[in-house]
Formats: structure tokens, sequence, C-alpha cells
């Protein structure tokens, strides 16, 4: 059983919906479960963090580096908004923006 106010248990309750963290450091954070949907995560270093079932729904990452992070999907980053300036892992490096509309 995990103590109220465990690393593991916090991080089931970020909820940074709308927040502006442009140009932060969340490196090696556990972002496992937290909702960043429609945050403005613009050059935001998210190296080494986890983020296994993280919520990107319209999420901004135009220059987010996320080349170590773990646990990151195709489906999650098809859901965020981001460019050619977007560090994405070796293993999603493949994925284009989505053409302006």
């Amino acid at each position: 059983m995990k103590a109220a106010g465990s690393k593991e248990e916090l991080s089931r309750l970020v909820d940074l919906t709308g927040a502006v963290i442009a140009r932060t450091s969340l490196r090696h954070a556990n972002l496992t479960d937290a909702i960043l949907s429609g945050a403005n995560c613009s050059y935001v270093d998210f190296r080494g963090a986890n983020m296994l079932r993280t919520k990107l729904r319209g999420t901004i990452l135009v220059g987010a580096l996320l080349s170590e992070v773990k646990n990151l999907t195709r489906e999650q980053v098809s859901e965020a908004i981001f460019d050619h300036t977007t560090v994405l892992p070796d293993y999603l490096s493949d994925m284009r923006p989505k053409a302006a509309e």
C-alpha cells in the first residue's frame, strides 16, 4: 500500500488543463495519468519524464524536448499540437505535424 502524498499518488492528481507552463523543465517528472490537455507546453524540457497515459489533447508542444521521454505513444502525440521544432523520441521521429487548415 502506498502512503498518501507519495510520488505515485501525486502523479494521478496532476491536472494542468489549459495551463501555461512554457519554457519550463519537467525533466524526469512522473506525469503518469497527468492531464495536460490544452496546456501551452511550448519549449518545455520533458527529457526523461514518464508520460504513461498522460492526456495531451490540444496540448501545445511547439519546441518541446521529448527525445528521452518514457511511455509516450503515437496516439498521444497525434492529439497534440507540434511542429518541426518539437524534438520527438527516435521511435516517433517519422511523425509529421498536421497541416494548418
